[in-house]
């Protein structure tokens, strides 16, 4: 304000041919960004982010993907929780505070550039956790079976397995049976150990990964429970046979081993019995044609991981985990080229001239307010001025003039008033001493009692009028 007034006033008035204003204002930005910072560490931020940004945005992504994948049972609060604990409140505050310095510096022009990175990995560890905290919650130990074995039993059990004498054998009988035999905790300790195996592939400390799930200890119980079912499929169709008829006898004598049932079976024989006669080996059959399709261990990799979350054309799964293993790994980066392009040409431009006016400082000088004074009514304005600066200079050239009016007046008085030296020079002293007096009480005591009201009073009623 000063600088305005000496050097713009001065201009005016006629004082100086020309003014320059220079406001510097990197310096107030630098302070600025530290009462900033000092307001983040104060004030409810972290609350706010998460509230108005990370909450919306987790639950506008289940809203549009539907589920998780592998269509994890979870809600947007466990979500949002697990966010938290992996980016507590100090650790997001001081991410802020790096990211402040980094853009100031940028926006007064201290550099050319800047680039915010957020590093992730020193996050990494929890993340994992978490990770497992949520798996459990969404009873992973469930989705083991329907993500991972079940789809990996499709791609080894044929559809259907034909054994002799017509008794088949499908995949969904062979996964029940599997099911049926696996303990709680066996199931548990396997979803963990995949885990713990993905884990650290899903936050891109590794490449790869290798789950084995071994089948060794599991598979001849899960024969065993299909040779049951194959047995009392067999049993099912021996019983559906009719009663042969003296003439309808299909053996006679010993009972040889046949390839498919007869026809009909002679009256009053068991079923187990007959099916001994016939030297019928169901049991053994389910050991060679399905045993051998049981391997003694389940191997899951990436590949196995990255098939089933792309087998939906539509789905953006795979594109999500490629996204945040990269993330996690390499850190979060944005720079002042990212600034750039999420800005149109308008606003880029817009940018431009503030990281000038931050650096440069802004200047406003008597060119400047001929041009603004140019336009204005019809060039009219810029005339007046002249005329009113010529007059303010002329009246400060003739100053003079106005002491010489005085020493007249007062000399006339002198002369007019006194009749000898001594009496002239006591006239106009004593008119000098009047006219102080009047201007020392004028510009005192009444000043302050009447003067200063009014023009206060006037002051308070302009600013009132002043729309903004």
């Amino acid at each position: 304000v000063e600088q305005v007034i000496d050097q713009a006033g001065g201009y005016i008035t006629g004082e100086r041919d020309s003014f320059e204003i220079t406001v510097t204002a990197a310096e107030r930005v630098t302070a600025t960004k530290q009462e900033v910072q000092a307001l983040v560490r104060k004030v409810q931020l972290y609350d706010l982010l998460f509230y108005e940004i990370v909450t919306p945005e987790i639950d506008k992504v289940l809203a549009e993907e539907g589920a998780l994948p592998f269509n994890i049972p979870l809600v947007g609060e466990d979500l949002v929780t697990a966010v938290q604990r992996v980016a507590p409140e100090d650790w997001v505050k001081d991410q802020v505070g790096r990211a402040l310095d980094e853009v100031t510096a940028y926006l007064v022009g201290d550099q050319d550039t800047f680039e915010v990175n957020v590093q992730l990995a020193e996050r990494a560890d929890v993340a994992l956790e978490e990770m497992k905290t949520l798996l459990m919650k969404a009873n992973f130990f469930e989705l083991l079976f329907d993500e991972v074995v079940d789809p990996m039993l499709e791609g080894s059990l044929s559809q259907f397995t034909e054994l002799p004498f017509g008794v088949s054998i499908t995949q969904e009988e062979v996964g029940s049976a599997m099911r049926e035999l696996v303990p709680q905790s066996w199931v548990e300790e396997q979803a963990l150990g995949v885990i713990d195996e993905v884990g650290p592939y899903l936050i891109g400390r590794t490449d790869s990964f290798q789950a084995v799930i071994p089948l060794g200890d599991l598979r001849e119980d899960a024969l065993k429970i299909i040779e049951d079912l194959a047995e009392s499929k067999l049993t099912a169709l021996v019983e559906a046979l009719h009663q042969c008829d003296t003439g309808q006898l299909p053996f006679s004598g010993s009972f040889p081993s046949l390839h498919e049932l007869p026809e009909c079976v002679p009256r009053g024989i068991e079923v187990e019995l007959l099916i001994d006669l016939l030297n019928i080996d169901i049991t053994g059959e389910v050991g060679e044609m399905i045993g051998s399709q049981i391997r003694d261990e389940m191997v899951y990799t990436e590949t196995d991981l990255r098939q089933a979350l792309g087998g939906n054309p539509a789905s953006s799964n795979l594109e999500t985990l490629d996204n945040i293993r990269e993330i996690i790994s390499q850190g979060w980066t944005y720079t002042d080229v990212d600034l750039r392009e999420d800005l149109d040409e308008e606003y880029a431009n817009v940018l431009a001239d503030v990281r000038a006016a931050l650096s440069d400082g802004w200047s406003y000088t008597d060119v400047d307010l001929r041009e603004n004074f140019a336009s204005a009514d019809d060039g009219t304005a810029l005339d007046n001025l002249d005329t009113f600066r010529e007059q303010l200079n002329r009246i400060r050239n003739l100053r003079f003039l106005v002491y010489i009016l005085w020493a007249v007046l007062l000399a006339l008085i002198g002369v007019l008033g006194g009749r000898d030296w001594r009496g002239k020079i006591a006239w106009a002293a004593a008119a000098l001493g009047i006219s102080a007096a009047i201007v020392f009480v004028a510009s005192g005591p009444v000043y302050s009692s009447i003067v200063q009201s009014q023009i206060d009073e006037l002051r308070v009623d302009i600013v009132q009028d002043i729309d903004s």
